[in-house]
């Protein structure tokens, strides 16, 4: 994932169905790609679909395709709901999550 891409912490529920739990809830997001925190996990390499209501209206979905660049244990919350991270990087930047985000902040 490009690190150098500005990124934002936004906690925004997400869906995932290659995922078994099928739900996640992002950790921090940016234009290229987001981490989120998993019940379960997804092996890195997998193609994924992230479904996301962006703020600040929420009710229209954006679907972008991604692939996992890594899985690590969420040391936040090992024993919790959403003991897994995974980052995933979109596979084309997202202007409009981009711009979304900027006018959070």
């Amino acid at each position: 994932m490009d690190r150098k891409a500005q990124r934002y912490t936004v906690w925004l529920p997400v869906r995932i169905p290659e995922l078994e739990a099928g739900m996640a809830v992002s950790h921090n997001v940016s234009g290229r790609g987001m981490l989120v925190v998993t019940a379960t996990t997804l092996e890195g390499g997998a193609n994924v679909h992230v479904v996301v209501n962006l703020p600040p209206e929420g009710v229209e979905e954006r679907e972008l395709t991604g692939k996992v660049v890594r899985v690590e244990a969420n040391e936040e919350d090992p024993e919790g709901l959403w003991p897994h991270r995974v980052a995933v990087e979109f596979d084309e930047p997202s202007a409009e999550i981009e711009r979304t985000l900027t006018q959070l902040v």
